[in-house]
């Protein structure tokens, strides 16, 4: 197929995706983690392919309107990245495409961190996963991430979880992780009926009882 078909087939399936999908969860409350979005495009189809950015951005009217609130780019070589995938099941035709058009994208990547640099935040990922799940966990306890939320004791949790005292319950499957020294709530399993504002106030709740604070990361 052509290079503009390509570019806008994928803006067609993610602004039906955004509609469908994205902003009615959104809307009811709801963290929306998605692995890719419209800076993928940019970088393939506007950088790679040559459309150009600002083209690409154009044929994305819909889904530029609905930004992330941030994103995380693991920086990983083309090189390393083309390496690991070596001996996988599923590999897709983009998989297949040459070191040069890899290349490409890895620039392309770049530039479009250089154009949100606010919303984009950059982690090494060719590192051990242990440092990089540091980094991220470093992000989400700051400012930036988008719940604001909270760390809670491992005994306090586990203590209100089990006795649903007063109304400090946690819905939804979790495990405790602990990084630099802080215990992290990570959410492994979460209903499809709960929202983020269920999982706020449960976990507010808990924190005003047990005057704990930091921060819960939410995991899919």
């Amino acid at each position: 197929m052509s290079k503009e078909t390509e570019a806008l087939l994928y803006a067609a399936s993610r602004t039906e995706h955004l509609y469908r999908k994205v902003i009615p969860l959104v809307n009811d409350g709801y963290i929306v983690i998605s692995d890719r979005y419209i800076d993928s495009s940019l970088a393939y189809q506007g950088y790679a392919r040559g459309i150009g950015i600002e083209k690409v951005l154009e044929i994305n009217m819909f889904a530029k309107e609905y930004l992330p609130k941030v994103t995380y780019f693991f920086d990983v070589r083309p090189e390393v990245g083309l390496a690991r995938i070596v001996g996988r099941d599923k590999i897709d035709r983009l998989d297949l495409e040459g070191f040069d058009f890899h290349q490409k994208v890895y620039d392309g990547y770049k530039e479009v961190c250089k154009l949100y640099p606010e919303r984009i935040k950059v982690i090494n990922g060719e590192r051990p996963i242990e440092l990089i799940i540091e980094d991220l966990l470093q992000f989400i306890s700051g400012p930036d991430f988008p719940t604001g939320g909270l760390v809670i004791n491992k005994d306090e949790l586990a203590s209100a979880y089990m006795t649903g005292k007063g109304r400090a319950r946690i819905r939804g499957e979790y495990k405790i992780e602990t990084h630099s020294g802080k215990d992290y709530i990570v959410f492994t399993s979460i209903p499809y009926k709960v929202s983020k504002s269920d999982l706020i106030t449960d976990i507010d709740t808990l924190c005003e009882e047990k005057k704990i604070e930091g921060i819960a990361a939410i995991r899919d």
